[in-house]
C-alpha cells in the first residue's frame, strides 16, 4: 500500500510540473496520470506479492537423478546496509530491487554491494512440509545470518560489522543445516549477509561472485547426498594426487640413477606439480573457510604455468636429442612474464590466444615427431591426440545437448566420469609408457654392453694367461740358457785361472833368473863410489 501511494504522489508531482507549462492539455494529462497510477500500482502489487511456492520436495532417487531438493530462485529482494528491522515480517520491502544472490561483482553497478546487505524472499510451502525437519544448504563466499519469520535460526561465520578486517568467513557448502518451518504455510526468509573482501577481490577478478546460493531438501537425503558427493569428489581428486605423485617419484628415481636422460627429471616435475594441483583443488572444494580456499586457489592459479613448462621441456628433450630448442625459452619467458603479471593482477594482451597456442604446442611437437618418424612418437601421440579428440567431442556434445545428455542419469554420469578419468590419465600413462620403454631399452642396451664387456674381459683374461704361459716358458728357457752360460763361464774362468797361474809362475821363474844374474845393491854402490872418486 505504501508503494502504491508513493507512486501516486510521484506521478501527481510530475503532472503538476507539466501542467504548469501546458494547461491546454489538462484532460490528456489527467488520463495519462490515471493510467500511470494504475500501471505503477499493478507493478508494485505484483512485486510485493511475488512468492516462491514449494508444493513438494521430490525424493532423491539415485537411479533417475543425481540432484535432490529444490534450489531457491537466484533473484531476491535486496537492500544495501544493515538494519535488524529488515528481518521482520511486517517490514515493507516493496521498493527493494531484485538482485542475484550470488552477487556477480563484474555484472553489478558500482556501489550496489559494499560489504554488507540484506536479502529477503517470501516462500509458501505445502501443508505436508509444515513442522518437518528439512535441510537447508548455503554455498557462500562470506558470512551470514539466516532469519526465518524474524527469528535468527542459523549463523555462518562472523559478520564482524564493527571490525571489517577481523571478519571470519565460513562456507558450509553442501552440509545441510536443520530447518523447521512452523506456524502456517507462508514464511519469510531474510539473510543478513556480509563480505567485506568483495570489492577488493572484484577489482582483481571481474568474475568473482561475492554472494550465496541456497537450496532446501529433506534432511536425511541432504546428509546422504552431501556425504556421497564429498566422498566421491575427494576420492577422485586424491586418487589423481597419489597417482601423479607416485609417477613423479618413480621418474625422479630414474633420473637420479641415470642422470643423462633429463626427460625423466622434467616429467617428474610435471607429475609432482600436476598432483599438487589436484590436492589444492580438493582443499578449495572441501574446506569450509573462504579465506583459506581463496589463498589456496590463488596458489593453484600459478601452477599451470610451471607444470606446462616442465611438460614442454620433457617433450622437447625427448624429440630433440635431450636438448632444449630456442622456442622453449620463448615459451619459458612468456610463462615467467605471465606469473609476474598474475601476481600484480595485470592482464596480458591477447592472453587467451597465447594460452591456447601454448596448450596446443605439445600437440604440435608430437605431430611433428610422428611425421619425422621419431622413435616412440606414436606412443605419446596416441595419448595426446586421443585425449584432445575425446574432450573436443565431449565438449561438442555438451554444447549441443546443453549439458543434459548425462545430467539426469547417475549411471550414465558414472560411465562418463570413468571415461573422463581414463582419457585424463591417457596422456600421463602414454608418457610413462614411453619413458619406461626408453628406460627399458636403455637398460637392455646396457646389459648387451655389459655382456660384451664381460666377453672382452674373458678374452683379455685368456690372452693374459697365454702371455703368462709364454713368459713362464721364456723364463724357463732363459734360466736354462743362463745356467748353461754360467757353466761355460765357470769353465772359462777355470781355464783363465790356470793360464793365469802358468803365466804367473813363468814370470816368477824369470825373475829368479834375473835376480841370480844381476849383482846386489851394495856391490853396485861400491862401484859407483869408486867411479866418483
Amino acid at each position: 500500500m505504501y508503494s502504491t501511494w508513493h507512486s501516486f504522489f510521484t506521478v501527481n508531482y510530475l503532472y503538476l510540473l507539466v501542467m504548469k507549462h501546458a494547461r491546454k492539455f489538462e484532460t490528456v494529462f489527467q488520463v495519462v496520470l490515471f493510467l500511470c497510477f494504475v500501471f505503477c500500482s499493478e507493478i508494485n502489487s505484483a512485486q510485493s506479492q511475488k512468492i516462491f511456492r514449494i508444493d513438494s520436495i521430490p525424493s532423491y532417487d539415485p537411479t533417475n537423478s543425481r540432484t535432490y531438493g529444490i534450489n531457491f530462485p537466484e533473484n531476491w529482494k535486496y537492500c544495501k546496509g544493515d538494519n535488524l528491522n529488515w528481518a521482520k515480517q511486517n517490514f515493507s520491502d516493496d521498493f527493494w530491487p531484485y538482485i542475484n544472490t550470488k552477487l556477480p561483482m563484474g555484472q553489478l553497478p558500482a556501489g550496489v554491494f559494499e560489504g554488507v546487505g540484506w536479502f529477503r524472499i517470501w516462500i509458501e510451502i505445502d501443508s505436508s512440509l509444515v513442522d518437518k525437519v528439512l535441510g537447508m544448504m548455503i554455498d557462500q563466499s562470506g558470512s551470514s545470518q539466516v532469519y526465518i519469520d524474524g527469528v535468527l535460526t542459523q549463523e555462518l561465520g562472523n559478520l564482524s560489522l564493527d571490525d571489517k578486517k577481523g571478519q571470519q568467513r565460513y562456507n558450509s557448502k553442501t552440509i545441510p543445516l536443520t530447518v523447521i518451518l512452523k506456524n502456517g504455510k507462508k514464511h519469510l526468509i531474510a539473510v543478513r549477509y556480509s563480505n567485506f573482501s568483495a570489492v577488493a577481490k572484484a577489482a582483481k577478478n571481474t568474475n568473482y561472485q561475492a554472494g550465496f546460493s541456497m537450496s532446501l531438501g529433506k534432511m536425511q537425503e541432504a546428509i546422504y547426498t552431501s556425504l556421497i558427493n564429498s566422498l566421491v569428489f575427494t576420492s577422485v581428486f586424491i586418487f589423481y594426487f597419489t597417482f601423479f605423485f607416485a609417477v613423479g617419484f618413480v621418474h625422479m628415481m630414474l633420473f637420479l640413477y641415470y642422470r643423462s636422460v633429463r626427460s625423466n627429471l622434467y616429467y617428474s616435475i610435471f607429475s609432482f606439480l600436476f598432483g599438487i594441483y589436484f590436492l589444492l583443488l580438493t582443499i578449495v572444494n572441501q574446506f569450509f573457510y573462504p579465506d583459506l580456499t581463496d589463498y589456496v586457489s590463488n596458489i593453484n592459479h600459478f601452477l599451470p604455468n610451471i607444470y606446462m613448462t616442465a611438460l614442454l621441456a620433457m617433450l622437447y628433450s625427448i624429440f630433440n636429442d635431450n636438448k632444449l630448442p630456442k622456442i622453449f625459452w620463448v615459451f619459458f619467458s612468456y610463462f615467467c612474464l605471465d606469473l609476474v603479471f598474475k601476481f600484480f593482477d595485470i592482464q596480458i594482451p591477447y592472453y587467451r590466444i597465447l594460452t591456447v597456442a601454448i596448450y596446443i604446442e605439445p600437440l604440435r611437437i608430437v605431430i611433428m615427431a610422428i611425421i619425422k618418424k621419431k622413435d616412440g612418437a606414436w606412443i605419446i601421440g596416441t595419448g595426446v591426440i586421443s585425449t584432445i579428440a575425446f574432450f573436443f567431442i565431449f565438449l561438442t556434445m555438451t554444447y549441443f545437448n546443453k549439458g543434459e545428455f548425462a545430467s539426469h542419469s547417475p549411471a550414465l554420469s558414472f560411465f562418463w566420469a570413468i571415461i573422463v578419468i581414463y582419457f585424463t590419465l591417457n596422456i600421463p600413462m602414454s608418457m610413462s609408457i614411453y619413458l619406461a620403454r626408453d628406460f627399458a631399452r636403455t637398460n637392455k642396451k646396457l646389459q648387451i654392453k655389459l655382456k660384451e664387456v664381460e666377453e672382452l674381459s674373458q678374452k683379455n683374461l685368456e690372452q693374459e694367461r697365454e702371455r703368462q704361459k709364454i713368459l713362464e716358458s721364456q723364463n724357463q728357457m732363459l734360466e736354462e740358457k743362463v745356467t748353461e752360460r754360467t757353466i761355460e763361464i765357470t769353465k772359462q774362468k777355470k781355464v783363465i785361472e790356470e793360464k793365469n797361474k802358468d803365466i804367473t809362475d813363468s814370470i816368477r821363474y824369470a825373475r829368479r833368473i834375473q835376480q841370480a844374474l844381476m849383482p846386489n845393491e851394495k856391490f853396485i854402490q861400491r862401484v859407483l863410489n869408486k867411479l866418483k872418486s
